[in-house]
């Protein structure tokens, strides 16, 4: 599974992929430790997740790689002009960055 994780404040758009590039969900994830525990109880440790390198990238990190080894971090500008600063809407540019990671 291929995961990009879209940081903000106070919550997070996760995008999860199958191999194919495919959708297979799209949520948003609340910064409370009882949501991020449930989240980082459903990874696999052989997923491989992007996540997007804004101030508070490191407290997600230390918590994934708990679970995950397979961790990337994704410059926030450069996923931008890598998937075009025209696509506005933030979900779509970072699941289209998150495919990336599967290369």
């Amino acid at each position: 599974m291929f995961i990009s994780i879209d940081l903000h404040k106070q919550f997070s758009y996760v995008t999860s992929m199958n191999e194919k590039g495919v959708v297979i969900a799209q949520k948003r994830i609340e910064h409370d430790p009882e949501s991020l525990g449930a989240f980082i109880q459903s990874l696999n440790e052989n997923d491989s997740i992007a996540v997007e390198a804004t101030c508070n990238w490191y407290y997600i990190y230390e918590l994934l790689e708990k679970k995950v080894s397979d961790i990337s971090l994704a410059h926030p500008l450069k996923t931008r002009h890598y998937c075009g600063s025209q696509d506005q809407n933030r979900q779509n540019r970072f699941r289209k960055a998150g495919t990336s990671v599967k290369s």
